[in-house]
């Protein structure tokens, strides 16, 4: 009988509130519908709240009554558990209070113990055990509902025993029993009528033009609130995801479960550092895994809303799928990578440069071997053209620009030749092959390839070169040949001459006509001289050749020649302790030395410096080839004289040693001066070498072949055992030539030295002011930068006054430098160095330091 009292009373109860029930489904609709983007969880918790308090309100205020026996029941177990639920305490707490106002406004008698229910029901679904939010809030899945309308029968037992504390309850068991099934039917009404109000919603709900603006670019927007383990995914952010949903809030672990594996931990990362606010940067890239196996990229950009306190309280942001992207630039990149080892592979530099209206230019790509030609990385030369400009030889720089404008102008290509000194200071020739370039509006595109042609330009000079000097030599030997056999005929008609007026001078007594005899008899004897420096330039001079010391040889002639030098012009000598003799005629020695000083005297009419010096070198065949010098590689003695006068110019040092070719004014040389100092030189086995520079001054050197029926005696003092090896002492090396420093480094380390190598003297001083322990410092004298080798060796020497140094001389001028940094006890050795010649003087130099 209770249960047909209790199935009647249920029907006539929701006909009687179906009307509420449906108010309540529409308003639930409208807000579904209307919401374009979710709303933060607290004013959820109100919506929920207070929607649903005032339905239980409602239910309270109109009940049901039924006669037999006298029972009331409404529908405010539904929408008092739901409240708790889906709301939390909050949305719980705003229903309970619907509920007690209703209560007071019915006049309840039972007011504590209906209290006490409400509030309990309210916050049952609280506790009830869920996964919160649901998955789709709150479109409520059976088993939620389920689980909710048991847990209402167990709120209800509970609380029908809590109130019985307060005193007897006045109704009988089945009536309790209907009250509880109206609490489940009520629950399930409820839960089902928000469940259909979503349902329809979303069926109806139409994207906003925002939402279809955004999915067709292939875009989605999501929402995150501060505090929940949930995120709003709109229908484009679902798409690029994969996942075949409409807008909704989903659980992070949903869309966490579609990125990559090898994604996952930085992606987790990322969004903890976002909601921490310490993410600087507001993009993001990951991989996605979509259902169908497909593995796409996506990009995302946010903004961060913070509270008044700072505190990160919401993020919103756009997601982009950037798969089509990626793989653009992949193919893109890839085909770079190509171009780049095509270009890498040629035999030159790809450049390409653009040309505006002006004729300015700019670098807008380079291959990777520019730094093999100009020593400059392609990221140093597209960020700065004007390396390229700095590079270039100044002398050409202008027609190099006026070409490239000209080419600009008249879209055709060109072809040149140039000379560039690159980063380390070395020369080189490139030749320019630009093609026909493009225009693209005000811009003038030009594409070329840049080869170093340095070797064929070196070999094409060094072949002009040769035939050059074979033609000199040819002319030479025709010359000497010429003057040979003239000078021998000519000293036949002078000894003719000379007998004859001799033998007239013993007749003649009249003294007018004994003058102009002897007269007669001195031009004879100057014209003999004539011939003989005529036969010295045909190397057929008759010579004489004893074993002399050239520093004595220097010493005697120093003597003499200061006391008739001008006062204006000083004598300094360099001479090399233990030089190595040599067999040369006497004569011709000193006349060939008389003739390099007097032209120094003359080459100094204002007063300079005359020195002279000697030094033991030997002579390798790459000396003699890079001099293009007829001669025998070995040892060779050099004595050296130079002045500080005006020099000789270019044009004019090729013909110094012809014969009666001379620079100096009508009447002040015969003009074979120097054309008897090489047919000496020559005729002795051995070489001249002149060097000069313009307002600088002029270098002769003079090497004698080193007299080789002698033993030769080493020529610095041996060493003991404890200067045999390097013993690992510290050297700094600086030499601008950078084979000559190479096999210098590995010969001194293989002899047990730690060498410290620099390309210049300005490194050197850099190296040696970060760390002044060194013992010694190897330098060669002539480098480019601010530091030569003398001036570096009095910088070194400030700092340590006791620092050994040894010089290496080869530079053209270099006999000028004396008295610039060296000291009495300094060495210098003449290059090409021996090994052992450069151990000696290290031994005797790190003895002397020793002490």
């Amino acid at each position: 009988m209770w249960i047909g009292i209790g199935v009647s009373w249920m029907l006539l109860w929701f006909f009687h509130d179906l009307a509420l029930l449906l108010l309540f489904g529409f308003s639930a609709f409208a807000f579904f519908s209307t919401l374009p983007t979710p709303i933060d969880t607290t004013h959820r918790n109100l919506f929920v709240g207070i929607g649903l308090g005032v339905l239980g309100f409602v239910f309270m205020l109109n009940p049901v009554a039924y006669d037999v026996p006298r029972l009331s029941i409404d529908g405010r177990s539904g929408p008092l558990i739901l409240a708790g639920y889906l709301g939390g305490p909050i949305a719980a707490g705003i229903a309970s209070v619907f509920a007690i106002v209703a209560l007071i406004l019915t006049a309840e008698p039972a007011l504590i113990v209906n209290g006490i229910v409400c509030v309990g029901l309210a916050f049952a679904g609280v506790v009830i055990p869920k996964r919160r939010p649901e998955r789709r809030w709150p479109d409520l899945s059976l088993l939620a509902i389920a689980k909710i309308m048991l847990a209402c029968l167990l709120a209800q037992s509970l609380l029908f025993i809590v109130a019985s504390t307060a005193g007897p309850i006045q109704r009988s068991v089945g009536t309790i029993a209907v009250i509880f099934l109206a609490g489940l039917v009520s629950t399930g009404i409820t839960a089902a009528t928000l469940k259909l109000a979503k349902y329809f919603a979303r069926r109806v709900r139409r994207p906003t033009r925002f939402e279809l603006a955004t999915r067709s670019a292939g875009l989605g927007v999501f929402v995150a609130e501060a505090g929940e383990d949930t995120m709003y995914l709109d229908a484009g952010t679902m798409a690029i995801l994969g996942m075949d949903r409409d807008a909704d809030i989903v659980p992070n672990a949903d869309w966490l479960a579609r990125v990559h594996p090898d994604d996952v931990e930085d992606t987790l990362a990322t969004y903890k550092a976002i909601w921490a606010g310490s993410q600087d940067v507001p993009e993001y890239e990951f991989r996605i895994c979509r259902p169908n196996g497909q593995i796409a990229s996506v990009r995302t950009n946010w903004f961060v809303d913070r509270g008044p306190d700072g505190d990160v309280r919401r993020i919103i942001g756009v997601a982009a799928d950037i798969t089509d992207m990626k793989e653009v630039h992949r193919q893109r990149h890839e085909a770079e990578t190509r171009l780049a080892e095509i270009a890498n592979n040629l035999p030159g530099v790809l450049m390409s440069f653009d040309v505006d209206e002006t004729g300015d230019f700019r670098i807008a790509y380079v291959s990777d071997q520019c730094e093999k030609l100009w020593g400059y990385t392609a990221q140093d030369i597209v960020a700065d053209k004007e390396i390229l400009v700095r590079a270039h030889d100044p002398d050409d720089l202008d027609d190099m620009l006026d070409t490239m404008r000209q080419s600009a102008r008249q879209l055709v290509g060109f072809t040149r030749r140039h000379k560039i000194t690159d980063r380390a200071g070395n020369v080189k020739w490139l030749e320019d092959r630009v093609g026909t370039p493009r225009t693209d509006g005000n811009l003038v595109h030009m594409d070329g390839v840049f080869l170093d042609v340095t070797r064929e330009v070196e070999a094409q000079a060094k072949l002009i070169e040769q035939t050059a000097m074979t033609h000199r030599a040819q002319k030479h030997d025709s010359i000497g040949q010429l003057t040979g056999g003239v000078a021998h005929d000519f000293n036949n008609l002078l000894a003719v001459v000379l007998g004859n007026l001799e033998l007239l001078r013993d007749e003649i007594t009249d003294e007018d006509q004994v003058e102009l005899i002897d007269n007669a008899i001195a031009a004879i004897y100057r014209g003999a001289d004539l011939t003989r420096n005529m036969l010295a330039f045909a190397r057929k001079a008759t010579l004489e050749p004893k074993t002399i010391d050239l520093n004595k040889f220097v010493r005697d002639t120093k003597n003499w020649a200061g006391r008739t030098l001008p006062a204006n012009i000083l004598i300094e000598t360099s001479l090399l302790a233990g030089l190595w003799p040599v067999k040369a005629d006497p004569s011709s020695t000193e006349s060939a030395l008389l003739n390099l000083i007097l032209n120094a005297r003359d080459a100094m009419e204002g007063g300079g410096k005359l020195t002279i010096e000697t030094a033991n070198v030997r002579i390798d065949q790459a000396y003699i080839d890079t001099r293009d010098e007829v001669l025998n590689p070995g040892r060779y003695v050099m004595l050296a004289v130079s002045d500080t006068g005006h020099g000789i110019p270019d044009d004019k040092i090729e013909h110094i040693f012809e014969p009666f070719y001379s620079t100096k004014a009508p009447g002040s040389g015969s003009g074979l001066g120097l054309s008897m100092v090489e047919g000496f030189m020559r005729q002795s086995n051995g070489t001249v070498q002149v060097y000069s520079e313009d307002g600088v001054g002029t270098t002769f050197k003079l090497y004698f072949p080193v007299q080789t029926d002698i033993a030769f005696d080493a020529p610095l003092p041996a060493a003991d055992e404890e200067f045999n090896k390097g013993q690992g002492r510290r050297l700094l090396v600086a030499e601008d030539e950078a084979e000559v420093l190479r096999i210098l480094v590995a010969t001194l380390e293989r002899a047990g030295y730690v060498v410290t190598p620099a390309r210049s003297g300005d490194e050197a001083k850099r190296i040696f002011d970060a760390d002044p322990n060194y013992d010694l410092l190897l330098t060669d004298i002539v480098m480019p930068g601010d530091h030569q080798g003398t001036t570096l060796s009095r910088a070194l020497r400030e700092i340590r006054p006791d620092l050994p140094v040894i010089f290496m001389s080869g530079y053209a001028s270099e006999a000028t430098v004396h008295g610039n940094g060296l000291r009495p006890e300094d060495i210098r050795l003449m290059k090409p160095v021996g090994r052992d010649d450069l151990l000696a003087a290290l031994r005797l130099a790190l003895r002397s330091d020793k002490g």
